[in-house]
């Protein structure tokens, strides 16, 4: 009984190490091995469990492999080699050689003559492509060649506007444009003046002269070249009149700007402060205007645009003003303390001006004093000299603390002699 135990136990020993034990994969069989055009494909059969082949030349190995064939890109026309292979399992084991398989090689001839361009990677406005040639009779394929970047396309000018300080263009976006090229050629040149290399799309050319004709065009550049300028705009520069000054005047608002060469008209606008729309009031040949629909008490805001050939100019807002009229002087009367001056109060004014002369114009030094009150419309000129006979105006004022509005006066006034 004990033997029989013995046998089985010896059995099951024999049996567990068979069972833990792999052997390794079988050897592959080379099925052939044809001279092409990019060296020796050497080609065979799947090995079952096989995970990878090694392949030897000359007693070397020159690859390893997880498919079922390899190309030796390493040989010589009329040059002899031989070839074996062994497969390698999971355990990395490997299996015998095959028999040497002798292969002189030789390249293969072709005319290419259907030989085709292939697109590897088209080329971009922002990276260059390559392509190569392939011959679907023989296989050949040739050394990829580089395709040039492409340009970026043409921008086109959208927007061509007479500017405060010049003429405004912008025109689009393009893809790939690492930088634009803005041209400009004035009526009478021949050829287009580089005006600058600009990473934006937009750009301001003050150096432009008011009344005459300027185009424009632009091409998009980057590291392959330069676009093709296509159309561009045309427009004539008329300059924005400046210096704008409103004064107030007997009847009415006079206002007047600094002439634009080559204008032949100038639109005049005006609107209340505080709103939004500019009313227009009447086209001028002359650079200023008289105002004389106006409210006492009331601020207004001036601008004017030039007209040339059509064409408008910008604009540019005046100061404000408040419409103050004339403030109508009432008596002047000798007293003990010196001579008071009385006047109408004037509508929306904040103080008065006081002047006084004894002959010829009114200058800066017949500037006598101020009121800064509406509460008082009487000033008493304590500095007169008994015997003598002064000439008193007053002018109205306005003061928010920003800008200051001034009435005109009565350029005759109003005469007393100081009796005391």
């Amino acid at each position: 009984m004990k033997k029989v135990l013995s046998l089985v136990l010896a059995m099951l020993m024999v049996l567990s190490v068979f069972a833990v034990t792999s052997f390794a994969a079988a050897t592959p069989e080379i099925s052939q091995i044809v001279s092409t055009f990019k060296g020796a494909v050497i080609t065979w059969a799947p090995v079952e469990d096989a995970v990878a082949y090694i392949v030897y030349r000359d007693g070397d190995v020159i690859g390893t492999t997880v498919e079922c064939q390899f190309t030796d890109t390493d040989v010589v026309d009329g040059q002899t080699y031989f070839y074996r292979l062994a497969s390698q399992d999971k355990n990395s084991e490997l299996s015998e050689m095959t028999d040497v398989f002798e292969v002189v090689y030789s390249m293969p001839y072709c005319d290419h003559a259907d030989k085709k361009l292939v697109i590897d990677y088209k080329a971009t406005v922002f990276a260059p492509g390559s392509s190569h040639y392939h011959c679907d009779t023989c296989g050949y394929d040739s050394a990829p060649s580089v395709i040039k970047q492409l340009v970026p396309a043409s921008p086109v000018i959208n927007y061509l506007s007479n500017g405060i300080n010049g003429l405004k263009v912008a025109w689009n976006q393009v893809d790939g444009a690492t930088s634009y090229l803005l041209y400009r050629r004035a009526g009478g040149e021949s050829e287009f003046k580089l005006l600058g290399e600009l990473k934006g799309t937009s750009y301001e050319d003050k150096a432009v002269k008011s009344g005459v004709y300027y185009k424009y065009v632009v091409r998009a550049k980057n590291a392959a070249g330069l676009s093709k300028y296509i159309g561009g705009k045309v427009l004539r520069y008329v300059a924005t009149p400046t210096n704008i000054v409103p004064a107030n005047t007997e009847g009415g608002i006079y206002v007047k700007w600094n002439a634009v060469a080559n204008a032949t008209s100038y639109r005049v606008y005006r609107k209340q402060a505080g709103d939004a729309q500019w009313t227009y009031l009447k086209t001028v040949t002359a650079n200023n205007y008289f105002d004389r629909a106006v409210e006492p008490g009331v601020d207004y805001i001036y601008t004017v645009r030039a007209l040339a050939g059509g064409i408008y100019s910008n604009f540019l807002a005046g100061s404000k003003i408040r419409r103050l009229e004339i403030a109508e002087l009432n008596t002047v009367k000798s007293a003990k303390e010196g001579i008071y001056v009385d006047f109408e109060p004037v509508e929306g004014a904040s103080g008065y001006y006081v002047y006084r002369k004894t002959s010829g114009n009114w200058t800066s030094n017949s500037y006598l004093g101020v009121i800064k009150t509406t509460k008082s419309h009487t000033y008493l000129d304590n500095s007169a000299k008994k015997g003598v006979t002064y000439t008193y105006t007053v002018k109205a004022f306005y003061s928010d603390g920003k800008t200051t509005s001034v009435a005109a006066y009565e350029s005759k006034g109003i005469s007393c002699k100081d009796l005391y």
